[in-house]
This record gives structure tokens, sequence and C-alpha cells, in this order.
């Protein structure tokens, strides 16, 4: 609510600001228009494919253009698929003109991607006050451990979930 100087009173509220709804499509148009001028884009995660990396809700990434020569195993990767839904999992497997992908509360590799699919890279996770850049140490150690325990992970992430008492994985 506003104050009219003039007057010195509260305005009324039909001046308020009208929210618009938008898809993910039509929101990952125009961060790919910021991408092109250089520009980072910072969105909320939504959806449990990367948890426990990445909760849904809770979490923001930051995301910069990337091509195939910026993104390497362990890197989470946004692409867009042939049908035009955008993915943010992580880089599992790559060669030189093609890479597979995987949520990191997933078993299964989805793929193969190419240049044409990728959008951009993640360079750095916010949960709550805290930063942590992609490029820790720390993060990348822990990364490069889940990815080893892939045929076990969903076991894990499962008794975790119970152990917190259902506190984990919710959408």
């Amino acid at each position: 609510m506003g104050i009219n100087m003039a007057e010195k009173k509260p305005l009324e509220n039909n001046n308020a600001v009208k929210l618009t709804k938008i898809t993910s499509e039509e929101l990952f148009s125009i961060a790919e228009i910021m991408f092109d001028q250089g520009k980072p884009v910072l969105l909320t995660v939504t959806g449990n494919s990367m948890y426990p990396f990445l909760r849904h809700g809770v979490d923001r990434v930051e995301i910069c253009r990337a091509g195939m020569r910026d993104i390497k195993v362990a890197d989470i990767a946004l692409i867009r698929r042939d049908g035009g839904a955008y993915v943010l999992h992580r880089v599992f497997k790559k060669n030189e003109t093609e890479f597979y992908m995987v949520g990191d509360a997933q078993n299964y590799l989805d793929g193969p991607y190419n240049t044409f699919h990728l959008i951009g890279k993640v360079v750095s996770i916010y949960r709550g006050d805290r930063h942590i850049p992609c490029s820790s140490l720390r993060l990348r150690f822990l990364v490069r451990l889940w990815m080893l325990m892939r045929p076990v992970r969903l076991p894990i992430i499962k008794g975790y979930t119970k152990l917190r008492g259902g506190k984990g994985k919710k959408r």
C-alpha cells in the first residue's frame, strides 16, 4: 500500500501489481535472452530429480551460458530436450560430441545430448544465506562420491528421508 503524498492518506489497492503466470518454457526463453547478453540467471529449483544436492523450493541456482567445451563430468547442465522440455541434471558421461545426464535422485542415464541441446551450466548454488560455488573442492568430492554410488543411491535416499521423519525429498 502506498501513500498519496498530496493528501497524506493511503492509496487504494486498485494500483496493485497483478501477477502473471508464465510457463517454464516462457521463463527459459527469457533466460536464454539474458544468457545471450552475457548475464547469469538465478532460478529457484523445482522438482526432486536432483535431491539431495538440490532441494525443491529451497535452493536457488546461478546458471551461465555454456558450450560443450565448458561442461565436464559432474557439472549440472541446463538442456532443452527435442520436445522442448527444459531439464537441469548432472553430466554423467561426455565425449567430444555428446553427453549423457542423470538426476541425483535417479539411476537411469538420459541422452545422448549435444551442443544443440545444451544451454548453460550451474556455477553456484544458494541455500538460504549460504553460497556454494560449484568449483568447491568439497562439493566436487561429494558429487563424485555420489556418482559412484549410483546403483545404490535410491535406497540411501529412501532411508535418509525415513530417518528425517519424511522431511527430505518432498514436493
